[in-house]
């Protein structure tokens, strides 16, 4: 699904970086999303189309906060190394 949102975006000329920082309705983007489902697989490769690391939710938290707080350390750790 990935990849056809990607392509979808490219052929339309629609910069990926405006579809990383899309809020829901709490200013999650889709990094944080992907954060809180644990599904590292998903952060990743969004991170390698240009989502940002440091990017806030409304509640003023980036994605270290998030594994940080839900304990997670082997995320927390992931968070650490992407910068």
């Amino acid at each position: 699904m990935l990849d056809a949102l990607v392509a979808c975006a490219r052929s339309r000329g629609i910069p990926l970086t405006n579809l990383w920082a899309t809020l829901n309705k709490t200013a999650e983007t889709p990094l944080h999303t992907a954060v809180v489902r644990n599904n590292r697989e998903y952060a990743q490769r969004l991170i390698s189309l240009g989502a940002n690391v440091h990017n806030i939710d409304f509640h003023r938290n980036s994605v270290l906060h998030i594994t940080s707080l839900a304990g997670d350390v082997d995320m927390t750790d992931w968070a650490v190394a992407q910068g």
